[in-house]
């Protein structure tokens, strides 16, 4: 268990972030160049007078979920009772993921535990049994629940979350080191993600024949050349400024989704327009926060391959509308999406907290 304290203020004005998963050291300071800078936003909080610290989950045995999916690794029982009996002066605990919260809210009453649990992305309504029980017991003891999107506030009402606590966030990039690429006229056509929102299917349909190569990063499909002669598939583990710089090389990033109330495809949506990269998206509901069709973006329906064929074809033959998709989309992350952005929401968020009197649910 790694814990990074930032600061000898504990009182009042302190963070603890809950990650879903262990952490690596570009995380924390001093940053690294080969990196983006993970910690940029707690250090701009830092600025706004709080400090904080993390606490990664326990491995193996402490947390007898470790090797689980990582909706149960986050649980880890022995970091819940870490927070609860000997980070009692914490104002804030920032949860990643609803099941890192879940036996924090369930015992700190118990435990007369008096700092403010705040759930940040948490899991969409519906998209899993397991997933919608945890929801169901942390939602309504939850002081403040941060979405990455509208999209979701419903469904999560409906799971018993408090109106007043929900409260959307838009989830940040770096555009500092996704700097702006130039545009790549002969570049390839790029696709990237391992989740289960890709659609990778209907991109398939649409590439065929496409006389333009295209390169698809993921560890969920597997390369078929006899049938798509032009698709390569990067399965391999690749650096993180090995990532940027396919980035950089393509002529445009597309990213095919099946349609879902969660932000899925955003970590590679904020990415490639970070770069400065013409994007086509999916209309996916979960990321309709981030996404100006004809302005930062093209969107096309979703499961449509003829329409995803259209715009592909389109944005290849035209270089000027590629370069001013991206140059929009650029100023766009930086400007909405920027860990300086994304630090104000947070402050704001938890000044709010502080001034609400009352003791936790």
């Amino acid at each position: 268990m790694k814990l990074r304290v930032r600061s000898r203020d504990h009182a009042r004005r302190h963070i603890l972030v809950l990650p879903p998963h262990r952490l690596w050291a570009p995380w924390t300071d001093p940053p690294d160049p080969t990196e983006p800078d993970r910690a940029e936003v707690f250090r701009l909080l830092e600025a706004r007078g709080y400090s904080y610290s993390r606490l990664d989950p326990c491995g193996w045995p402490w947390n007898p979920f470790a090797r689980a999916h990582a909706v149960l690794g986050a649980i880890d029982p022995v970091r819940a009772l870490r927070v609860l009996l000997f980070h009692r002066n914490t104002q804030v605990v920032l949860c990643n993921f609803e099941s890192s919260a879940l036996i924090i809210l369930l015992l700190r009453r118990l435990l007369w535990f008096r700092g403010k649990v705040v759930l940040y992305d948490v899991g969409a309504a519906g998209a899993w049994r397991l997933s919608d029980a945890i929801l169901r017991l942390v939602l309504p003891r939850a002081d403040m629940i941060m979405p990455l999107g509208h999209a979701q506030v419903a469904g999560l009402l409906g799971l018993g979350a408090r109106p007043e606590t929900v409260r959307p966030i838009c989830q940040p990039t770096t555009p500092d080191f996704y700097a702006e690429a130039e545009d790549v006229p002969d570049g390839y056509v790029l696709a990237v993600g391992d989740d289960v929102s890709r659609d990778y299917p209907t991109l398939l349909r649409a590439v065929a024949g496409l006389t333009r190569a295209v390169v698809i990063r993921s560890r969920k499909l597997v390369e078929d050349r006899q049938a798509f002669p032009g698709v390569t598939v990067l399965a391999e583990t690749l650096t993180t400024r090995a990532y940027r710089d396919l980035v950089a090389g393509a002529a445009l990033v597309v990213i095919p989704l099946h349609p879902s109330i969660h932000a899925g495809g955003i970590s590679t949506l904020l990415e490639a327009m970070a770069s400065g990269k013409a994007v086509i998206v999916s209309d996916s509901p979960g990321l309709r926060d981030y996404v100006q069709d004809g302005t930062t973006c093209r969107l096309v329906g979703a499961n449509d391959p003829a329409g995803l064929r259209q715009a592909i074809d389109s944005l290849l033959a035209d270089t000027a509308e590629r370069r001013r998709l991206g140059a929009a989309a650029r100023q766009y992350a930086a400007a909405s999406c920027s860990p300086r952005a994304e630090a104000a929401q947070l402050a704001a968020a938890f000044d709010s907290l502080q001034a609400a009197s009352g003791r936790p649910r």
